[in-house]
């Protein structure tokens, strides 16, 4: 057991070791269909889920990321043993915490849901969740859940830089998820990674992939907007110039940033993992000039999108 725990904490050094280590598996598939390209309109099914997580096991990811408001991925992720894996959760959503509303109880049935006795990280849904919270109740409920063991970090799910300025103004998180992606990237443009990264702030990227809209062939940009056609010309005419899939893109633009700690990526079916980990080791010392596509918010943030 020592010796699972020590290559346990190896895979906290975010910025040394196997690319393949700074991967996180994102779960919001195997609790409901998710993502605009999704091929299938159901969710995951649970032996495909159960085959990718045997995979993860197998091949070093040893991080999940999931939450109470996925469907019912947490009650699934909780058939499949993952004791010896770093789960991550994020709590319901429009939710205030307050000596009547315990965060405790709220991480209690997550931690049952997923048939756990402790979690990696546990995130507020959104900087509003947490700022709308009582936060001197939050900060004793969190610092008790830690000296517990329940939870080993807490952080905050963002949308928007300017989200950032309000949290650091009242607490401290261990970890920041954003997006960030060929298309967004202004947690670096504004100049907030880098302060993250000094104040010892974790970031963990999520929509590396845009949902699968960065990976998509140029026949199936039709489905889109009128309105993101020029920048998705722009991007598949740039990838056409390079030796590389725009998967092996994708992972490269994460990796050529020095403020990122890990990012999450979401699969539909083992296959699609087995592509991600054969292209992950092939791009971590990726050297390109990547451009700024100047994208619009409707292209690169999810809240905004409608099908044409």
């Amino acid at each position: 057991m020592a010796v699972r725990e020590w290559l346990l904490n190896l895979s906290y050094c975010y910025k040394m070791g196997r690319a393949v280590d700074r991967l996180i598996l994102g779960a919001a598939q195997f609790g409901l269909s998710y993502g605009i390209t999704n091929p299938s309109s159901d969710q995951v099914p649970f032996e495909e889920t159960e085959n990718i997580i045997r995979f993860c096991k197998a091949n070093d990811i040893v991080q999940l990321d999931t939450a109470a408001v996925y469907g019912d991925s947490e009650t699934v992720l909780g058939k499949l043993q993952l004791s010896e894996m770093l789960v991550d959760t994020k709590l319901p959503p429009n939710n205030q915490f307050t000596r009547c509303c315990s965060l405790r109880d709220a991480v209690n049935a997550s931690l049952e849901r997923l048939n756990l006795c402790s979690l990696n990280t546990l995130y507020f849904h959104s900087s509003s969740d947490l700022l709308a919270s009582d936060v001197s109740v939050l900060e004793d409920d969190l610092e008790g859940l830690k000296s517990e063991g329940i939870i080993r970090r807490f952080g905050v799910s963002i949308y928007d830089p300017e989200e950032l300025g309000p949290i650091l103004d009242v607490i401290k998180p261990d970890v920041i998820q954003v997006p960030y992606n060929l298309f967004d990237n202004r947690i670096v443009s504004s100049g907030w990674a880098k302060q993250l990264s000094v104040l010892g702030i974790d970031i963990n990227a999520r929509s590396a992939f845009l949902q699968g809209v960065l990976l998509d062939n140029e026949e199936q940009y039709h489905r889109y907007a009128p309105s993101w056609q020029p920048y998705l010309k722009l991007y598949h005419d740039w990838c056409a110039e390079l030796d590389l899939s725009k998967l092996q893109i994708a992972l490269g633009y994460f990796f050529s940033c020095p403020y990122l700690s890990k990012v999450i990526i979401g699969v539909h079916s083992l296959d699609h993992l087995q592509q991600i980990a054969g292209a992950i080791e092939t791009v971590s010392s990726i050297e390109l000039d990547f451009p700024d596509f100047n994208a619009p918010r409707n292209l690169f943030d999810p809240r905004t999108w409608t099908k044409k």
